[in-house]
Formats: structure tokens, sequence, C-alpha cells
């Protein structure tokens, strides 16, 4: 939508008035459109879009401010102006709570309504342009099928580049959904066997029983239903890769087993004395920390030797900044094709709440949660209410609500609750000024002005923006 002429939708029962603003709308390069009613304004609002709305307080059908809600509703993007003859103060603070840009209040002079016209104009335009470079970022931040920009990710791209021509054995760690089979995805593609197939194998979903079977195969008659000779999963993977998902899941015999595969590159099928060479590339992935599983007796020692000849470790979700963000309109950009939808973005209140959230279940839950908004949103961006709830309790700010702060100045205060915000996110500057309510500039005046606390040093590296990868609508 061009910037220069910005549909403004006027909403007052009185004609006068309405031609007058008409007349000043149009001089100034915005394209007017009257309502004398709430449901006249919210019948043109569902027709075609409308990014700023400028209405009276009091309309012959409903309050201006149930307006406001309603199209808050509708839409979070767009900017509400109110105007009225009764100002109060508790009237305007209502008002700013419910969403409004603006309280103007009549009779008001033609430049102060301008001049808030000409603040939503830059700001639209600003987003216009944010919006423009996130698709651009976006376009650039796709690494064979994993998604991201930042420095984290970045060291993650560039070591699965190094390592994918050579490896024999990699290990991929990480949380439940950070991704770790779109890393062993990148690895197959870029390695010399991209051409051969990837058997995967999740091994915490294997009947213990069969695992032996699953993996290496077995001649007919071996045991009771063995009808005929199978190959196994090593077998059905030779000349290219076997992906083991979640090893840390197998028993102590499979282990040995598995161990003595890599180091012999030979299978044996269950009832058979014959071996068999077999040439694979394998990856294992797992969310336990293996080191404190050989500790506890339950991993063996010398096969997690033989796996992690080289680790790919896949840091958290909430440890990723702004990346967030970026894999969310990844997964929009795929669900609102996967759905027909013409979904365009995220309304700023649903932006703040998800870089708000901690995020436990990692890459999965947040394309989960984009999935649900997807299919329950209504107009062309993804409002707060859309998201689950979980997402819209405050948190992430209940240390901050929870703290009791002794009498203080207001910038003692200022500085209690500032610090307190940075430790809470680690010192990630995304997340605190999404918790204070703030600007980025704001935040950076704070930091100048009283430093950032030594809890939070950790963050200055990841607060660049840290990534997770992803693919449309990935198997996280």
């Amino acid at each position: 939508m061009s910037m220069n002429r910005i549909p403004v939708l006027v909403v007052d029962d009185e004609p006068a008035l309405l031609e007058t603003l008409e007349g000043y709308l149009t001089e100034w390069g915005f394209e007017p459109r009257l309502a004398r009613t709430g449901r006249q304004a919210l019948e043109d609002f569902r027709s075609r879009e409308t990014l700023i709305v400028l209405t009276d307080m009091r309309l012959p059908d409903m309050d201006g401010l149930e307006l406001v809600s309603r199209l808050r509703d509708l839409t979070g993007k767009a900017e509400v102006i109110l105007m009225t003859g009764y100002y109060s103060v508790d009237s305007a603070i209502a008002a700013i709570r419910r969403g409004a840009f603006d309280y103007l209040c009549k009779p008001f002079p033609p430049e102060r309504l301008r001049e808030a016209l000409e603040k939503l104009r830059q700001r639209l335009q600003r987003e216009q342009e944010s919006e423009s470079l996130a698709d651009d970022r976006l376009e650039n931040a796709d690494f064979h099928g994993l998604v991201g920009s930042s420095p984290a990710m970045r060291q993650v791209f560039d070591l699965i580049e190094r390592i994918a021509p050579h490896f024999s054995t990699a290990l991929v760690s990480g949380e439940t959904g950070t991704g770790k089979e779109l890393v062993a995805r990148a690895l197959h593609a870029l390695s010399p066997v991209a051409n051969k197939p990837l058997v995967v194998c999740n091994c915490s979903a294997l009947v213990p029983t069969l695992v032996e079977s699953q993996l290496f195969g077995y001649v007919r008659g071996a045991f009771t239903g063995a009808n005929e000779s199978r190959a196994g999963l090593f077998e059905a993977a030779d000349g290219g890769m076997l992906f083991l998902d979640e090893v840390g899941e197998m028993t102590p015999e499979m282990q040995a087993r598995l161990l003595r595969v890599l180091q012999s590159g030979e299978v044996q099928r269950i009832g058979s004395t014959q071996t068999r060479r077999v040439d694979v590339r394998v990856i294992a992935a797992t969310n336990r920390d293996l080191a404190a599983e050989v500790r506890a007796g339950r991993f063996r020692e010398d096969l997690l030797y033989r796996l992690n000849a080289m680790e790919i470790a896949l840091p958290p979700l909430r440890e990723r900044g702004d990346d967030v963000l970026l894999l969310a309109r990844h997964f929009l950009r795929g669900y609102a094709q996967r759905f027909s939808k013409n979904l365009r973005g995220f309304a700023r209140e649903a932006e703040a709440a998800i870089l708000r959230y901690p995020w436990p279940g990692n890459v999965r839950e947040l394309a989960h949660a984009v999935e649900r908004a997807a299919m329950l949103c209504p107009t062309s961006q993804i409002r707060l209410p859309d998201l689950p709830q979980n997402l819209s309790e405050p948190l992430a700010t209940a240390p901050l609500r929870s703290a009791r702060l002794p009498l203080m100045s207001l910038e003692e205060a200022e500085r209690s609750l500032f610090e307190t915000a940075l430790k809470h996110t680690n010192g990630n500057r995304s997340q605190t000024a999404a918790i204070l309510g703030i600007s980025r500039p704001t935040l950076y005046r704070l930091l100048k002005k009283y430093g950032a606390p030594p809890s939070s040093a950790k963050a200055r590296a990841t607060d660049a923006g840290e990534a997770v990868g992803s693919r449309l609508i990935p198997p996280y």
C-alpha cells in the first residue's frame, strides 16, 4: 500500500464535521472514507483495508471505546485517533489502554490533527520498510532447510559446511524441538552421498524386542513370524546415511551392538552366521547430556567417543533473540500457503508476546503456536488473541511483579527495574525491551545511563540474535 494516499476512515454523526474533515484529509494527501455510525464503520472496515481510523467518542449506536475494541479485534494493525467534546483524564487513559494512538478534544486546530496523522504516516512507513527488510532477511536466511541469521546459527551452518564432505559419524545435540533432524538433512544434502538414501530411525519409538531386527535385519525362520528374510536399516542406508534420533534411549545391549557395527563396518542379520559389509555415514542425535549419562552408567563411554568425533550443538530457542520472529514469519508464510489465507504478519502485541515467551518446547512449539494462530486468525495479521493463551500471560514479567522494592527515588526505582529485567532475560536486549514495554532506542539510553549489570554480560554475544533452523512446516 502506498504511504502517499493512506486511507483514513472517519466516523462521526455530524455531517458538517465529516465534510470539513474530508476536505482537510484530501488536501493533506490522505484518502478519506466516511461513516456516520459504528456499524457503518465496521462494515467499511471489513470490506477494505484501512490503516487509520478517526472516530468520535459518542456515536449513535455505540461508544467510541467499544468501536476501538471491536476494530482491534478485527485487526491488530489499524491505528485509531479518538475525538471528543467531553474530555476527561479517565476517558483519555481508557482510550490509550484500548489501543488508541491519540485523543483529541473538540474543537481542535487542524494542525493538531495533521501532526497526529503525519506521525502515523511515518510510523506506517517505517513498519512497511521493516516488513520488507524482514522478507528480504527471511529469503537470505534459508540454509538447506535450516532458517536463521544469528551468529549462533551461522556458526552451526559453517560447521555443517566444513564437516559434511568428510565425516563418518557425527553427534547432533540439543533440546527437543530444536531441529536436530534438519541438521542431519543438511549434512546429507551437502555430503558426497547426497544422491544416496538418508534413512531415519527414531530410537525412542522402537519396540525394545524389535530394535535389533529393525536395525540389522533377519533371515527367514530366525524367529516366529519371520517368514522371509529382510534387510535392516543399516543395509537400507548402505552407501548413504543413517540418522539415529534419540540415540540416548538405546538399551546397553543395543549400544554394544551399535558400537560393534561402527567399529567393524559389518552387520549380521538375526539368525545368520554371515556378516555383510556396509558403508554408512551415521548421524546420532540426542536431547540428553550423554556425558552425564556415561557418569550415571546408562551410556557407554566408548560409544560416546565414537559418535561425538564431531558434535553439532543446537542452542535452545529462548537463547536465540530476535530470530524467534524470523522463524515465526517463516512458519506463517508456510501456513498461509497451506490454509490458502492472506496472512501478512504479526501485530505488535503478538510480536512482543512471542519475544517475551521462553519457548520451553523450542521451534516445534513455535511452529504449533503459529499454525494455531493461522487457522484461527480472521484477518490478514496475527493478533495476540490468536496465539495460545499461555503466550498472553505475562510469565516473563512475574519476577518483576513479585519483586519487593524498598522506598527509593524515581531514578533508583527505574534503575532497579531495568537491571531486574536485564538479569531476568540474561541481558537479551530484545526481550528486555519487550518486557519493559519500551523501544530499542530507549533501552540503549538506559544502557548508556546505567550500564549492563554483570549477570547480563553473557548475553552481549547472544543479543546480536541467535537463531534456529526450520523448513516449511518442518518435522520438529
